[in-house]
């Protein structure tokens, strides 16, 4: 056995909070090539202690390593719906639901950390049905999936909320607005 030292390695938590409110402490490791790494079961510590088992398999890895830590409890995440922002109107043959969420963030430890949050826009499946209105201040938006990300610091013992408001159109006969 053998201790190295990775200099551009980092720990990253990420938050889906639509499916999970919990946060996952990830690490990442972009120069794992050069360890010489044998597939196998490994053992898994965080500050001395012992988190859990993972499978290594070096033949299918990508060019960043990731290891999961699991659920991390000193970072927490909330979403929930702002209910004074949402509201539903019928129009003609269409009804137009305008959604706001409320993500909160908080990190008790004691040193600042990454994370990325993630959600996502819904999209619209048929020409009769239209998603307008969108804001996500700061994340970044994938046109394609919905997908929105923010990567952010979130300093030490602080809290940080993040907001996302849609609205979509649809006919009163056939769609079905859900999270």
């Amino acid at each position: 056995m053998k201790t190295e030292q990775i200099s551009d390695s980092y720990y990253e938590y990420l938050a889906v909070p639509k499916v999970r409110q919990e946060v996952f402490l990830n690490a990442y490791l972009p120069s794992w090539a050069n360890l010489n790494l044998l597939p196998g079961d490994v053992n898994l510590y965080l500050e001395n202690s012992y988190v859990g088992k993972t499978r290594l398999d070096p033949a299918n890895a990508s060019d960043t390593l990731s290891l999961s830590f699991g659920v991390d409890k000193s970072m927490s995440v909330h979403r929930e719906q702002v209910k004074s922002y949402t509201k539903r109107q019928f129009l003609g043959n269409n009804v137009t639901e305008n959604r706001t969420y409320r993500i909160v963030l908080r990190n008790t430890k004691k040193a600042p950390a990454r994370i990325v949050v993630k959600d996502q826009y819904p999209l619209a499946r048929s020409k009769d049905i239209e998603v307008f209105d969108k804001s996500a201040p700061d994340a970044k938006l994938d046109d394609y999936t919905g997908e929105l990300t923010w990567t952010l610091s979130l300093p030490a013992g602080e809290s940080k909320e993040l907001n996302l408001r849609y609205a979509v159109k649809y006919p009163q006969s056939g769609y079905v607005a859900g999270e």
